[in-house]
């Protein structure tokens, strides 16, 4: 409650530059607003105005709020044009903030302006009849395909239109009944492509896309997917189809292999075709200079293979960088 003694005192306390600025902006702003603006009580503002006869009418309108003295919602003309211009632009959370009212005002008003982002299609007499004689001996998503033909509209039915349905007039299905549909439709065979839809719809690569695929050492490989692949089904190394495409076949006990070593550079230009052999002796050559893991273990375990996995990281760096040394002094005479 007020102080009684400070109520007493009440519009006086006011400045002279509060006072008009409240006297200008009476007709514009709601005394709370007021108040706001001038960062004090709201009781003195209202005070101010009744005591001197200063308050607006009962209808007046407060072009910031759309609202009138007593707090009713006047539309104006602006705010409805606001309305209509951003409708399809804005949601209606946003629509409300801009005009500084609550969610539930701006969607009873769009709805008495018939404002709407998307036209519903109801559910006709003849649907609900058919859907209430076989709910029971199909399942939704075939209903929902007779649907598609008997009564097509713009976004199409789908088990899910059906499901709704069915839960809102409460058709509900016996442990039985279900299982008689499930029986249906395998004897429809209407099962046996649901893994190929699946596949097609979330993952499957068209014919001529291709992909890249890492083995155990995380080396890459460009794949390609075609209906003639060889080592992975409908997918084979682009590097061979592309030698293949230019050059024919490839013969027994020759590979296909990158000249700068880079496996996702599979132009025809940097490939070429070697023996088994070549190819083995490049890897060794490229070991060697490299002083790979396995080179390091190959000299480290010569002729005893079995050891190889009990050496530990820290002598193959130490027998690494001994080999290193010795090629610097090697190299410097």
């Amino acid at each position: 409650m007020v102080d009684d003694d400070k109520y007493r005192k009440g519009w006086s306390t006011l400045t002279a530059e509060q006072r008009d600025y409240i006297f200008t902006n009476r007709f514009e702003k709601m005394p709370n607003q007021l108040a706001r603006d001038l960062k004090i009580e709201a009781w003195k503002v209202s005070q101010y105005l009744c005591k001197n006869g200063l308050n607006p009418s009962e209808n007046h309108v407060f072009p910031s709020t759309g609202r009138t003295r007593s707090g009713r919602l006047i539309w104006t003309d602006d705010m409805i044009s606001f309305l209509k211009i951003n409708f399809l632009n804005m949601t209606n959370q946003q629509l409300a903030d801009a005009l500084g009212l609550k969610l539930t005002k701006v969607r009873e008003k769009c709805y008495e302006l018939g404002l709407k982002r998307m036209e519903l299609e109801f559910w006709s007499k003849e649907q609900v009849d058919f859907l209430l004689a076989y709910y029971e001996i199909m399942g939704d998503v075939e209903i929902a395909e007779i649907f598609n033909q008997l009564y097509a509209k713009k976004k199409g039915w789908t088990f899910k239109h059906i499901e709704k349905k069915r839960r809102y007039l409460k058709l509900r299905r016996t442990r039985t009944q279900v299982k008689k549909i499930k029986n249906r439709n395998i004897t429809q065979g209407r099962f046996s492509v649901n893994h190929w839809k699946r596949w097609a719809h979330n993952r499957a690569r068209k014919q001529g896309e291709t992909a890249v695929w890492y083995d155990n050492s995380q080396r890459p490989t460009v794949v390609i997917k075609w209906s003639g692949g060889r080592f992975f089904g409908i997918y084979d190394t682009w590097a061979h189809i592309n030698w293949f495409l230019h050059y024919g076949g490839i013969s027994d006990g020759m590979l296909i292999t990158h000249k700068d070593g880079d496996s996702l550079n599979c132009s025809i230009e940097n490939l070429e075709c070697i023996t088994r052999e070549d190819h083995a002796r490049r890897n060794a050559l490229d070991a060697a200079a490299a002083l790979s893991d396995n080179y390091i273990r190959g000299i480290l375990t010569h002729r005893k293979p079995e050891l190889r996995k009990y050496l530990p990281q820290e002598l193959i760096e130490l027998k690494r960088q001994q080999l290193i040394l010795n090629r610097t002094i090697n190299n410097h005479g």
